[in-house]
């Protein structure tokens, strides 16, 4: 399937999730084929928090590092 017909198809799927109070992500996770997803769909107040758990796990940034939740090491 062509990068159009994909976003065409989510854009679709996803439509109503948030409004909803929805998440597109289960049990399974994200993947890094949904990370664009996660950034235009989830709230930005989630992904802080997510970002600041994975900060706060993974100080120096060396688990999956630039997959679902970038961060920098710590100083």
């Amino acid at each position: 399937m062509t990068p159009e017909k994909t976003a065409a198809v989510e854009a679709v799927l996803y439509h109503d999730i948030v409004w909803k109070g929805g998440s597109f992500s289960a049990e399974h996770g994200i993947g890094t084929k949904r990370v664009h997803s996660l950034s235009e769909m989830a709230d930005p107040g989630k992904l802080e928090l997510m970002k600041q758990i994975k900060k706060t796990l993974d100080p120096a940034a060396i688990l999956n590092p630039e997959k679902v939740i970038a961060t920098t090491p710590s100083p």
